[in-house]
């Protein structure tokens, strides 16, 4: 239960309310090109792909093989994929935030993101952003 507890402690650091608190169209400069991708629907579309492996992987449980976490973690970064191809969202430091989001769950999955991609975490397997 303990581990449960953890993956879902992770929701609390969903940089997704900044970003979207940072690039409203509120701000100053409307012609910045990040202010209309940030929307609340789109951050939630992001949200609920990451609502989905913290969920899969509480099924899962603590003491599920290394390859079953894995492939939780390469639709994860596939549907970012896929969506970022769509809206155009990520730019760096939105990458910089997920790519330590995808680390932070990595680590509480009992995985260590050091030795995937050459140090670089398991998002930069499959992450086209």
């Amino acid at each position: 239960m303990i581990y449960q507890k953890r993956l879902n402690e992770i929701k609390d650091n969903y940089p997704f309310d900044e970003w979207i608190d940072n690039f409203s169209a509120d701000t100053e400069d409307k012609n910045d090109k990040g202010i209309e991708q940030y929307t609340q629907e789109n951050c939630d579309v992001i949200k609920a792909i990451f609502d989905y492996l913290l969920g899969k992987l509480c099924l899962l449980g603590e003491k599920a093989s290394e390859l079953n976490k894995i492939e939780l973690f390469e639709i994860t970064i596939n549907l970012l994929n896929r969506f970022n191809d769509e809206k155009g969202l990520f730019d760096f430091g939105v990458s910089e935030d997920l790519c330590d989001l995808v680390d932070e769950i990595t680590l509480v999955a009992g995985l260590n993101p050091e030795i995937y991609a050459n140090g670089k975490g398991i998002s930069d397997i499959w992450r086209e952003w």
